[in-house]
Formats: structure tokens, sequence, C-alpha cells
């Protein structure tokens, strides 16, 4: 073909140029993309070589890489009409409506009519949510949480609990947005308390000549405590993105989270009692021997308190790979966590009907350091379905995913999170999503064990040990773009 012949000979401009017209005008994009790459490798590099292959790569649907070629030829001339309009468009159907939004003041107003490129106030309104559901918390199994000392034992679990959310995003000017969202989550939990203590029981009385005798009995008492209650959160989200180029962004962010429950607290009190162990006659006197009684109690509390993300993120998009720095800042559940961390995605076929991402982030949380990896699959199946499944490995709790957007502030370990998303183009304004999470967990008990190193003493060493338990989340969404 004409394109593969000239590939492999010493290019100039003139040939460069009389080829890739020729090319251009049969409209045969694949072989215009091989001579266009020859040369550009070859140190050829002008306005019309970047148009034409923007152009093919256009045709061809790989938005991406168009718009890389479109942006550099907007570099020689920022002023063409014709580069503009499929720079605007490349861009947009790229998913990158902020930076398109750059170009579209450059474009005249009958284009910018017949594209409907006008920039609104308000970008897009998100509505979103769903239940998540733990099979194992109405499980009426009876637990043993004492462990083999049987001394004491206490778990806090997390049940079903359900979320919604609604955000909009707002265009401050053409080169920066803002999204303010909210959130409320209402949690079911159920504290449970396990405990034993020995108490005396008078059995019998004896009367002889003498007086009188009492015969006692040291019973062990097991108690179980269930107390059910509600935890509830409000959630304010901010993020910013700033364009300063059509290839950079930079997003911070800020998450403020209102936590509030009612919170049952155990209390344990020993008292010294005197019993009465026998009575003479003789005398009138009451000889007493003494026992230490145990009591538990367990006053509630209204518990309020609010944490806080705040961070950053960088994005340049370089061709068909994006690279992300992100970094961020927290103080969730009472402690203190930095994090940061770098995120790929590629996009093999030059648009987005197929990516992956693969993202590193390194969490400290006082002397608790891990590495988290989150990575991500998707692509278009149908001209109007999306879908995308992923996978998070490692403990993330106390962490945050999404620019902050997602914050993992549930008191319980995180072992991974899969899941997939579905979402469905009903028309160019509107698209509904639908969620779907698997968490695999583990929940924490308390327990104690008596420690034998002390001479002479016994002490009881506290203990923490997990058990495993997943829950399923469903999330319904629909988003709105104007």
């Amino acid at each position: 073909m004409l394109g593969s012949v000239h590939a492999r000979e010493k290019l100039d401009t003139r040939m460069v140029d009389s080829i890739t017209y020729q090319l251009y005008l049969e409209k045969s994009w694949d072989d215009l993309i091989q001579v266009g790459k020859e040369a550009l490798n070859q140190d050829i590099d002008y306005f019309y070589l970047r148009v034409r292959i923007g152009v093919a790569y256009f045709e061809l649907k790989k938005y991406i890489v168009a718009a890389e070629h479109f942006s550099k030829a907007y570099q020689f001339n920022s002023s063409d009409a014709f580069t503009n309009e499929y720079l605007y468009l490349s861009l947009l159907y790229a998913n990158r409506p902020g930076d398109a939004a750059i170009i579209a003041d450059k474009l005249d107003q009958g284009t910018r009519t017949k594209l409907n490129a006008k920039r609104t106030v308000v970008d897009q309104v998100c509505i979103e949510a769903g239940p998540t559901i733990n099979p194992g918390f109405n499980n009426k199994t009876h637990q043993n949480l004492m462990g083999s000392d049987g001394i004491y034992g206490e778990t806090d679990q997390y049940g079903n609990s359900f979320y919604s959310h609604a955000d909009i995003t707002f265009n401050l000017c053409k080169f920066m947005n803002l999204t303010v969202g909210y959130s409320y989550l209402d949690f079911q939990k159920r504290k449970t308390i396990q405990n034993v203590y020995y108490t005396d029981r008078l059995d019998s009385t004896v009367t002889t000549l003498w007086g009188y005798q009492n015969y006692y009995s040291f019973p062990k008492i097991n108690t179980d405590t269930t107390y059910s209650y509600k935890m509830r959160q409000d959630e304010v989200y901010l993020a910013s993105t700033f364009r300063p180029s059509a290839s950079f962004r930079v997003t911070p962010y800020f998450h403020l989270i209102h936590v509030r429950y009612s919170n049952l607290q155990v209390q344990y009190q020993a008292n010294t009692v005197q019993d009465t162990s026998y009575f003479l006659a003789s005398d009138s006197s009451y000889h007493t021997f003494p026992f230490t009684r145990s009591v538990y109690k367990y006053p509630q509390t209204d518990t309020s308190f609010y944490n806080y993300v705040v961070g950053i993120s960088l994005y340049h998009d370089f061709s068909r790979v994006t690279i992300g720095l992100f970094g961020s800042y927290s103080n969730l559940n009472n402690q203190k966590q930095g994090q940061a961390g770098y995120s790929i995605t590629y996009f093999p076929l030059g648009n987005l009907n197929l990516y992956g991402t693969l993202s590193f982030t390194g969490f400290v949380q006082g002397t608790d350091a891990r590495i988290l990896t989150e990575s991500r699959v998707g692509g278009k199946i149908a001209s109007w379905l999306w879908l995308e499944g992923n996978l998070l490995y490692g403990d993330y709790t106390n962490s945050n995913i999404s620019n902050g957007f997602v914050v993992f502030n549930n008191s319980d370990k995180i072992r991974y999170r899969a899941g997939g998303n579905l979402t469905f183009v009903a028309s160019k304004h509107l698209q509904i999503s639908v969620i779907y999470q698997f968490f695999s967990k583990e929940n924490a008990i308390l327990y104690y064990t008596w420690d034998t190193t002390t001479v002479n003493e016994l002490t009881a060493t506290a203990q923490t040990r997990y058990q495993k338990y997943s829950t399923h989340t469903i999330i319904g969404g629909i988003t709105w773009k104007l």
C-alpha cells in the first residue's frame, strides 16, 4: 500500500505533505497514521501533518490519541477554526469535558451553537442511594466471646446500613469547577458483652446448742448482654478541579464527617462484703468472712464527633496514558492518618472503549504502615452500556479513595473489596448506574486471659481476636449532565 511503501523511505517535508494529503483525500486513515508516525520519528512535524493525523484517529474513533495530535496542531495555530472544532470534539468524546470547555471559547458563535458548546453554571447533578446487607448479622447462633478462660468477652458488630448521596458540580469558570456533595449513612449496630462473676449464696442455716452455722455456695454466674443501636453519619464533600492546561489537572478536596450514636459503656465494680459464717450464743457474737462481690453496670452516653479528610490529586494525560499523584491527611476515629500514592490509567484502543487503572498507596497511622492496591478494568460493551470491574486489596480501614470521596471509617478491618459498575447511557444528558460491592471484613472481639507471669498473683490481660464476615452493597444512581 502507498503508506507502507513510503513509510520505509527517508522522508522530507514536501514528500510527507504530498503523501498525507493524498491519503487524507482518499480517507485511507490507517495508511495516513503509519506515514505520519514515520514522519514524526524522523523529526518532521508541522501544523497540517498533526491535523491530518488527528482527523485519521478521530475517524477511527480513537479520540484520546486524536486529541493529542489536535493539541499539537493547536500549539502551531490556535486560531484555526477547523482544528479547534475537532479538538473540542476529541476532548469531549475522550470524557474530558472540562478540557473541552477551555477550547469552546475559541470556537466561533456559529460552531458553538451547532455543537451546543455552551458553558452552563451547573455542569451536572448526581443522586445515588442503596443498602448494604450483612447476611450474618441476624444469625442467632450463640457465640462464645470469652474464650477458654471464661472471664470477659465483648464485640461491637456492624449490621445492615443504608447510604444516600447527592452532589452538584458548578462551572466557576472555564479553568475550574466545584463539586458540593452531601451524604447520609444509617448503620445498624449491636454490642454484645459476656462476662462471669461469682456470687455468695446462703444455702442453709443449721441451729446448734452453741448457736447456728451458715452454709454457703459460690456459684459462677454467666451474663450475656446485648445492646442494639443506630449509628448515623452526615457527610459534606467539597472538591474543585483546576486545569492550568488541557492535559494537566489539579484537584484539592475536603471531606467532613459527623458521627453520632448512643454508646454503651461497661463499668466494673468490686465491693468487699462481710458474710456471717456462724453465731455464738455464749457471747452473742457474729463471726464473718470477707467476700468480693462483682457488679457490672452499663450506662449509655450520647456520642458525637467530627472527622475530616483533606488532600490533593494531580493528573497528567500522556496520549493513551494518564498518570496520577495524590496525597491526603485525616483524623479518623481518634487517630491520625497520612497516605500518598500514584495511579496509572491506560487506554489501549486510544478511546474509552477499553481502559485499565492500577494504583498503589502508602498508608501510615502511627506505627501502622500499609501498602494498598487498587485495580480497575472497564469498557464499552454496547453503545448504551459500560461495564467496569474493580478490586481493592489490603486493609483500607481509615483510608480514602477517589479523591477523598469514599472514606472507609468503619472500625472493622477490611481484607479486600471487589465489585462492578454498570452504566446505562439513557440519553446525551442522562446516565443511570448500578454499583455492586462485596466486602470481606473482620470484626474484633475483645477478651481477657489470665497472666501467670506475675509471681503469686493472677492478672487479667486484654487480648483481641478477629472473626471474618462479608457484606453486599448495591447502589443505584442517576447523573444528569447539562
